[in-house]
Parts: C-alpha cells; sequence; structure tokens
C-alpha cells in the first residue's frame, strides 16, 4: 500500500508531519493500522528532474512506477539518459512521464512515472513501448549506468 502527497521539498513534508502528528484521529488509526503492515513504513522524497505533475490523476488512473539505483561515478550520465528515456516513453505511449532521482529512501534511485488513464490505456502504453525498436535499442545501450539487478517496475492504481 502507497500513500502519496505532494509537498514542496522538505519544508512541505515538516509541515505536513507536523500537522498530521498533531491529530489524535490520525495517530490512532497509524497505531490501528500498523498490525497490518509488513514491516515499519518507508518515507521517500523524489524530485521530479522530467515532465509537470499537473493536477493529481483522477480514480482509476493508473501509474506504471519503474526504478533503478544510479551506479557509483555514473549520475550526471544516468539522469541524462533517464530524461531522455521519460521523453521517448511520452512520445510512444502518447503518456505523460515524470522523471526524477530520490531525495529520501534509497540512494541514487531514480524513477519514472508513466500516467495512463486506465488499465486497458496501461496496457497500450506499455505494448507500444515494448513493440518500440528505438526504445529496445536504447535499453540494450544502458551500459553500465544502473546497479546490476536495481531494476524494479510496479503498478499503482488510484484509488480516492
Amino acid at each position: 500500500m502507497t500513500y502519496a502527497a505532494r509537498v514542496d521539498g522538505l519544508a512541505g513534508v515538516h509541515a505536513m508531519n507536523a500537522q498530521l502528528l498533531g491529530d489524535t484521529e490520525y495517530m490512532s488509526k497509524v497505531t490501528a493500522g500498523a498490525a497490518l503492515g509488513g514491516g515499519p513504513a518507508e518515507d521517500n522524497l523524489l524530485r521530479p528532474l522530467h515532465g509537470e505533475l499537473g493536477d493529481p490523476p483522477p480514480a482509476g488512473s493508473v501509474a506504471t512506477v519503474t526504478t533503478a539505483v544510479v551506479a557509483n561515478g555514473a549520475y550526471a550520465d544516468a539522469v541524462v539518459w533517464g530524461i531522455e528515456m521519460a521523453q521517448l516513453v511520452e512520445s510512444i505511449a502518447g503518456t505523460p512521464t515524470i522523471f526524477g532521482m530520490n531525495a529520501f529512501g534509497t540512494f541514487g534511485q531514480v524513477t519514472w512515472i508513466n500516467i495512463s488513464a486506465d488499465t486497458a490505456a496501461a496496457d497500450a502504453a506499455g505494448e507500444a513501448t515494448n513493440n518500440s525498436a528505438d526504445y529496445m535499442g536504447r535499453l540494450s545501450a544502458i551500459g553500465d549506468l544502473f546497479l546490476p539487478g536495481s531494476g524494479h517496475r510496479s503498478l499503482a492504481i488510484r484509488v480516492a
């Protein structure tokens, strides 16, 4: 389960946390829900480097989230490659893609978030991207930009 909030940097995180920690109803729900999780909560803060956040997508929209961890010494090249890949996916799939780097969470992790209107649109975007010779060629030329085995893809569906 993932909960997301848009904040303006660390000051925004601090202001949001101050408000939440002062809310006794919220804190009682956090305490009650702790037994439902498989471990402690993990915070991440993504700093967008490409793409527009715009308005939050509507309920039922789908985010395909791809992450990888940049190899030591490859940060500048990996960021350039990541932005180029986000732009390529946007042009192939016709859907917005955000690319960013963690400010919190796994050090050096970068994230691509591709937003589709629903699951059918996410399937179509994935099929178009995976059938693109340009996309596959650029993946094949990735070289040593990322740590081997660090790539991960997940799906998030907006429920509210």
